[in-house]
Formats: structure tokens, C-alpha cells, sequence
């Protein structure tokens, strides 16, 4: 199934024991609050993001380490 979305998405899931199958647990199309360790690492996430969906080069990007 399509769902035609492009742009940030937070996918949870987690192994089935029953099965071994992973299996979806939630879905939310929007930045999630993780995405603001980057920052403070010094890597604008969004932006390299931005940069790839738009099919620019993105640059090897680094964290501080701080």
C-alpha cells in the first residue's frame, strides 16, 4: 500500500516473539524531539534532510562529541 508521503517520519516497531516478524507499532509524519540531540551536537538534522529530499549532495556531517 502507497502512501505517497515524503518528508520526516518517527517509525516505531518491534520484533514479534511469537513470529520473529517485525511489526509496526506507530507512525508519526513529523519531527519527533530526539532530532534535537543533532543540534546541540552541532548537526542541523532538518537541513540535511531538506538537502536530500531535494536531491542536492548532502555533506559528511559530524557531531562535536561535547
Amino acid at each position: 500500500m502507497a502512501m505517497r508521503f515524503t518528508g520526516l517520519v518517527e517509525i516505531e516497531f518491534k520484533r514479534d516473539s511469537r513470529d520473529g516478524k517485525f511489526k509496526v507499532l506507530d507512525m508519526n509524519p513529523r519531527v519527533w524531539g530526539w532530532h534535537t540531540l543533532c543540534g546541540r551536537a552541532g548537526v542541523d538534522f532538518p537541513y540535511l534532510t531538506w538537502l536530500l529530499v531535494r536531491g542536492e549532495p548532502v555533506p559528511e556531517t559530524h557531531g562535536t562529541g561535547d
